[in-house]
């Protein structure tokens, strides 16, 4: 499969209404180079960037990553607000507010200035698709949009109630 950043880069040059939307995954991933990767994105698109944060639970893929093997199912959406979190602090500091990132938390490190455009709206329209338990509370602190797979009234409605409380919850 091609690498998404490139193919969306290239739709930017050649669309002006269209939403650029890129899976990636936050397991396998450095925040840096992600958030740096979606402030280009979003530079170039003129804020048409949207990032689908995903967490992956599989050994086969970790395998292909420095890291290698996987996260718990317990640490997945926890290092994935993380990832967020340090996503967004990259971005804010792109902006010049403020002008470094300094970042410690368990799975990665990340201290210095910020060599990037800033996103055109402070950050990227962030989606997510979790439907456990955790997702679904990621995707209520974090998430403009969610993905669903409740496809009939009656789940849907159930759906929506509980992202509603969610959050709400979440502030």
């Amino acid at each position: 499969r091609p690498y998404t950043f490139s193919v969306l880069s290239a739709l930017a040059a050649v669309t002006e209404r269209l939403g650029l939307a890129a899976t990636i995954n936050s397991t396998f991933n450095e925040p840096y180079d992600v958030a740096r990767q979606f402030a280009t994105l979003d530079h170039l698109s003129a804020g048409r960037a949207a990032w689908n944060v995903v967490t992956s639970w599989d050994t086969f893929t970790g395998e292909n990553f420095r890291r290698g093997g996987y996260l718990p199912r317990e640490r997945r959406y926890q290092h994935a607000g993380e990832f967020l979190a340090t996503a967004q602090q990259i971005w804010d500091a792109a902006s010049g507010r403020p002008p470094r990132v300094d970042v410690d938390v368990e799975d990665f490190s990340v201290h210095g200035t910020v060599d990037a455009p800033a996103p055109v709206h402070g950050r990227p329209v962030i989606l997510q698709a979790g439907d456990s338990d955790e997702g679904r509370d990621l995707a209520a602190r974090e998430a403009d949009a969610v993905f669903t797979r409740h496809g009939g009234w009656e789940a849907g409605q159930a759906f929506t109630a509980d992202m509603r409380r969610r959050a709400a919850a979440a502030g």
